[in-house]
């Protein structure tokens, strides 16, 4: 099951092209029902150059990381290229609203 997700990562990646967001598939827990598919979480690694002034000359700024904690029911063999599907097309909604 970590193989296909490290696959599946690699692919929404691939597809995405975009250096500014770097996408983490994970297993996920909690979920009450089989409908959900996924939950996804944003987040940016931050620097204290950013919010103080150091002294220091800014250094890269991190990509901002989108972590999707996929439920299990839909990592089986016959679920895998709909759930891909799903998250990409939630990460291209994701981006267009974040324009």
């Amino acid at each position: 099951m970590e193989t296909r997700l490290k696959l599946m990562e690699m692919l929404v990646n691939e597809k995405m092209r975009n250096d500014d967001y770097v996408v983490f598939l994970k297993k996920g827990r909690g979920f009450r029902n089989a409908r959900d598919v996924f939950k996804r979480s944003i987040g940016r690694q931050t620097t204290l150059d950013e919010f103080f002034d150091v002294g220091v000359e800014a250094r890269l700024q991190h990509p901002t990381e989108i972590v999707y904690y996929i439920n299990p029911a839909h990592l089986r063999e016959d679920n895998t290229i709909g759930t891909v599907k799903k998250i990409l097309a939630d990460v291209d909604s994701y981006l267009h609203n974040k324009r």
